[in-house]
């Protein structure tokens, strides 16, 4: 409408403006997200053209597919119970349908605006990034997990992979400034390292794989690179399988012939029947408590009996996988910034991946000592899973309806008598689960359909690929379109580079 009256592509340049808005909303802002999912759709209804749109609909079987799943959840309605929670749930959704029904139905955006796109996406996530840093190395004391400010941790490390892998594609093949972008790309690897997000730190790992077998052209090379990684997933398994054994193996100690009292003349204690460890160290051996105190106030105003936060077990942790005695000559070997991490209760030396990793030890070690998961996120979300795969097997034909899913997940668990308790009783963390146990096994189908799709063209091009995959762990790994900001990434970029897949090639 408006490109008659103004005989100017103007609706072509609006539905570029709600893709900047969308692009800067995903990791900074709810407002921007629903200001932009609004200004998108009004734009196409104002447009007109519906004859070419349906045309462009008829014939892409992604955009029927999302759609047919989005009219089964309305019609899910009619088995609900929570009316009021099924309404909000369907608005909440609604850019899934309605951002890749916009894109898959007009023509694609120019390369340049494409690479516009990119460059503003690169500019939120890294000022999402560096504000997020700079909040938590201020904090008194914060999460490491809890440091995205603006959004959940997990689809903030979504949205770096792309912005990662996407960028990296631009530069090699010259469309972008790569003096420019190389700083900031490393300083998102960092980032991401430092966060200890596991399922950011798997999503790199198979998106740096596939990139690998995507550039080598010869097939000799491929199946090269195919058995090279089986091999090397063989060593890692096998290393992995002797760390477990290390972690695991009873270390004998005669406690008779420990010193018995620190330098000072304090008396040591040994908890002889604890085998935690940390580093592959027993922790309850060589502490001295009453030392301990002293030293620490010396260095840190945090009260070391605080009941938020359990000081005192911090810091033996924490100095036992240094390697160091609890007592004061231990602690006169930690600097200030070891102070600061144990007062924002980080309790082992290394950081990044070896740090989460050993966090996951420590949480079984804990689970396997007393039967409670509660309180580690990993271990938690297993008993979420296998809950959901209860209430599938139960309801496997049509499902709850949309408005009970949470409802279901309440009664099984009270059905199961769950050690989880109430505030941790979440639900399964795996949206293709989650869809199959609001919709039935014809919902499953169709998001398996959606998902998987363009990952059996061909022809597919890098960044439809890059996408797919992260959007694929992403469903398998958490309940991604439960949420405005994962409902938003999945429309914008299922959107973008699913019905425009030449996206990335050079014009």
């Amino acid at each position: 409408m408006f490109d008659k009256w103004l005989n100017l592509p103007a609706h072509y340049y609006l539905h570029l403006t709600a893709l900047s808005i969308l692009m800067v909303g995903l990791p900074l802002s709810n407002v921007l997200m629903s200001i932009g999912t609004i200004w998108i759709f009004a734009n196409w209804l104002i447009q007109g053209q519906f004859k070419n749109k349906w045309q462009r609909f008829k014939q892409n079987k992604a955009l029927i597919a999302i759609s047919l799943l989005y009219c089964l959840l309305v019609f899910s309605l009619l088995w609900t119970e929570d009316y009021k929670y099924a309404s909000k749930d369907l608005l909440n959704k609604l850019p899934f349908i309605a951002i890749p029904l916009v894109m898959g139905t007009i023509p694609p955006l120019k390369h340049k605006h494409y690479v516009f796109l990119l460059y503003l996406f690169l500019f939120s996530v890294s000022f999402t990034t560096i504000f997020n840093y700079v909040k938590y190395t201020n904090e008194p004391f914060f999460d490491v997990r809890k440091m995205s400010f603006f959004i959940s941790h997990i689809r903030l490390g979504m949205l770096l992979c792309l912005a990662i892998f996407l960028t990296f594609y631009e530069i090699i093949k010259g469309q972008i400034n790569r003096f420019v972008l190389i700083p900031v790309l490393i300083w998102l690897l960092y980032y991401l390292y430092f966060s200890q997000v596991l399922i950011a730190y798997l999503l790199l790992l198979i998106l740096c794989y596939v990139t690998v077998i995507y550039f080598i052209k010869s097939k000799k090379g491929k199946i090269g690179v195919l058995i090279g990684t089986g091999l090397m997933a063989l060593i890692l398994l096998f290393k992995a399988n002797q760390t477990i054994k290390t972690l695991h193996q009873q270390i004998e100690i005669d406690f008779d012939t420990l010193d018995i009292t620190t330098i000072n003349g304090n008396r040591y204690f040994y908890d002889q029947n604890s085998t935690l460890k940390e580093n592959g160290k027993l922790v309850w051996i060589y502490v001295c408590e009453k030392e301990l105190r002293k030293e620490w106030y010396k260095k840190s105003e945090k009260d070391f009996d605080a009941n938020s936060q359990q000081v005192f077990a911090t810091l033996v942790r924490f100095m036992t996988s240094k390697g160091l005695r609890k007592d004061s000559l231990g602690f006169s070997k930690l600097t200030d910034e070891d102070i600061r991490k144990v007062e924002k209760g980080i309790t082992n030396s290394n950081q990044g991946v070896v740090s989460k990793l050993d966090k996951i030890y420590v949480d079984l070690f804990t689970i396997t000592d007393n039967g409670d998961p509660n309180g580690h996120s990993f271990y938690q979300r297993i008993e979420h899973f296998k809950t959901g795969l209860h209430i599938f097997y139960n309801n496997w034909l049509f499902g709850v309806g949309v408005g009970d899913v949470q409802l279901a997940f309440d009664f099984q668990y009270e059905k199961e008598h769950s050690k989880l308790k109430k505030e941790n009783r979440h639900r399964a963390h795996n949206q293709i689960l989650t869809i199959g146990i609001t919709v039935g096994i014809t919902g499953l189908l169709l998001t398996l359909f959606i998902l998987f799709y363009p990952l059996f063209n061909l022809n597919i091009s890098y960044p439809l690929l890059i996408t797919s995959l992260t959007l694929l762990i992403g469903f398998l790994t958490q309940d991604l379109i439960e949420t405005q900001a994962g409902v938003t990434l999945f429309g914008v970029f299922y959107g973008l580079l699913n019905n425009h897949q030449d996206y990335g090639e050079s014009r």
